[in-house]
């Protein structure tokens, strides 16, 4: 639960950092439709504009801008819940399809934990090794990994993890470092090592549960001929 609030709030700062500026983007959108709709092709130059930059063409602008800027009820949507925050991230190519797709599966193991308690042990352990992983990772490339973070409160935990440092660093890709290399997994191909090693345990209980089926529970090892 620790790891998945860690990711959502970390999801939740680089939404916020790309979406700031989100209501001046509507309005340069609806310029932008504006100006196809006279015929325009090309986008205005500024004063801010190199020389020799080429004007963009009107097309490419939309598209960018329809990938850049979410509507009033994605907005509603990417502040309370954490499927959408991936949705909008992954659009913006802050990770790939398949980076999302391990973030939404953690996230419902985390769920099922919760408010079901259907998840075995034995993966509660190997979701939590990969999660702390992807959480660091996600720590890594976020593009807010250089703005401050505002401490107002003493952090011990902090200062039991750092306590050669009397002023914590800025960047949280600097925390991501040295958390992974405490972490089961502090690289890529562990991750891989992590999920066999799951995949080996969940195979051997499967086995254990069709021997017992077969023999009907029976210790003398009576096979059931169907």
């Amino acid at each position: 639960m620790l790891l998945d609030n860690t990711a959502e709030l970390l999801l939740k700062r680089e939404c916020d950092s790309r979406l700031s500026l989100n209501h001046l983007g509507q309005g340069y959108y609806e310029s932008v439709c504006a100006a196809l709709e006279r015929g325009e092709t090309e986008e205005q130059p500024t004063q801010f504009d190199d020389d020799d930059e080429l004007p963009r063409k009107l097309v490419d602008v939309k598209v960018e801008l329809e990938r850049e800027l979410a509507s009033d009820e994605e907005l509603e949507k990417i502040e309370s819940e954490f499927a959408p925050k991936v949705a909008y991230l992954q659009r913006n190519d802050v990770f790939s399809p398949f980076h999302a797709a391990v973030l939404r599966r953690l996230h419902l193991y985390r769920n099922e934990i919760y408010h079901d308690d259907k998840v075995r042990p034995a993966t509660v352990e190997a979701a939590a090794k990969i999660y702390t992983y992807v959480v660091c990772d996600l720590m890594r490339r976020s593009s807010t990994s250089g703005v401050p973070i505002a401490f107002s409160v003493p952090t011990p935990e902090l200062d039991a993890l750092y306590p050669e440092q009397q002023h914590h660093p800025y960047e949280l890709s600097r925390y991501a470092d040295s958390l992974l290399s405490l972490s089961p997994i502090d690289t890529a191909e562990k991750l891989a090592e992590t999920l066999s090693e799951h995949l080996i345990d969940r195979l051997e209980e499967l086995d254990l549960d069709l021997s017992y089926v077969q023999t009907r529970g029976s210790n003398f090892g009576v096979v059931v001929d169907e």
